[in-house]
C-alpha cells in the first residue's frame, strides 16, 4: 500500500487535501495577472537583468504605481511567477492523482508534467535566477 493510499483511507480525501491547498493560495487580481504573465513573457526572452520594471508595466499595461502597489521590484515579480507556477503544478498533480486509472499511468502523467514545466523555463532565465 502506497503511503498515501494509506492517508487517504484513514478519512482523508485526497479531495480535501487538495482543497486545503487551494485554499491556501491567496486571490489576486487582473493587474497581478497582467504583471506577472508580462514579467514572464520579457524574463523567458531577455532573463531578468536585461528587463527594466518600465518595460514590464508597458507590456503588462498597467502603471509603475500599480507595479509597485503589488510587487516591491523585479525580483518579487519573478519569485511570484515561479510560485504561480508551483501552484499550478500542485494542482496539475492533485487532478492526475484524483483520476481513475492505474498508478503507472499516474506516474507517467506525473512524468510528463515534471518534463514539461522543466522544459518551459527558459535558459535566460535560469541563469540570471541562480547567478
Amino acid at each position: 500500500m502506497l503511503l498515501l493510499d494509506k492517508y487517504v483511507t484513514n478519512n482523508v480525501s485526497l479531495q480535501s487535501i487538495r482543497n486545503i491547498y487551494l485554499m491556501s493560495i491567496p486571490k489576486k487580481s487582473k493587474s497581478y495577472y497582467a504583471i506577472t504573465k508580462a514579467a514572464k513573457d520579457l524574463f523567458w526572452k531577455y532573463g531578468i537583468k536585461k528587463v527594466s520594471v518600465e518595460e514590464i508595466v508597458k507590456e503588462a499595461g498597467v502603471s509603475k504605481m500599480t507595479f509597485y502597489r503589488l510587487f516591491e521590484n523585479k525580483i518579487v515579480v519573478a519569485k511570484a511567477m515561479l510560485q504561480d507556477m508551483l501552484d499550478v503544478n500542485v494542482q496539475n498533480y492533485y487532478a492526475i492523482m484524483e483520476k481513475d486509472i492505474p498508478y503507472p499511468e499516474k506516474v507517467k502523467e506525473m512524468l510528463l508534467l515534471k518534463h514539461e514545466a522543466a522544459t518551459e523555463i527558459s535558459n535566460e532565465f535560469m541563469s540570471d535566477a541562480y547567478m
